[in-house]
C-alpha cells in the first residue's frame, strides 16, 4: 500500500520515529518522547490515536507476543513495530517538513 501524499500528524510522525528504535508499546512511546524532549509532551491517549491510525494505514503493525509493562508487572502491553511503508511515509514526510523548514528560514522566520 503506497501513501504518497499522507499527512502526519507531530505525534504520529514523532510514534513512528521511536517505533525506527525497536518495538515499544504506547507507554514507552511517552517516555522515549519525554527522554528525548525532556518534558511530557503527549499523554498514552494520544499515542492510542496515533497508533491507531497508523496501524489502519498499515504503516505499524502490533507484533506477535505482548510483553510485561515494566511499570505495572501485572498488566501486559501490546508492542507495536513500523512496516517499511511506515518508515517510507516517515521519510517522506520529513523531507517535506524539512523543504518547509528551508522555506520558512529563507522568509525570514
Amino acid at each position: 500500500m503506497r501513501h504518497p501524499d499522507i499527512r502526519l500528524s507531530t505525534t504520529e510522525l514523532d510514534t513512528l520515529v521511536a517505533l525506527t528504535r525497536g518495538q515499544r508499546h504506547a507507554l514507552a512511546i511517552v517516555y522515549d518522547r519525554r527522554e528525548r524532549y525532556g518534558r511530557r509532551l503527549v499523554t498514552e491517549p494520544q499515542i492510542y490515536r496515533a497508533l491507531r491510525r497508523l496501524r489502519g494505514l498499515g504503516l505499524v503493525v502490533e507484533c506477535e507476543e505482548a510483553i510485561h509493562d515494566e511499570e505495572d508487572v501485572h498488566r501486559r502491553a501490546q508492542r507495536y513495530r513500523v512496516t517499511p511503508e511506515g518508515q517510507r511515509v516517515a521519510r517522506a514526510e520529513s523531507e517535506r517538513l524539512s523543504l518547509l523548514l528551508t522555506d520558512c528560514r529563507a522568509a525570514g522566520f
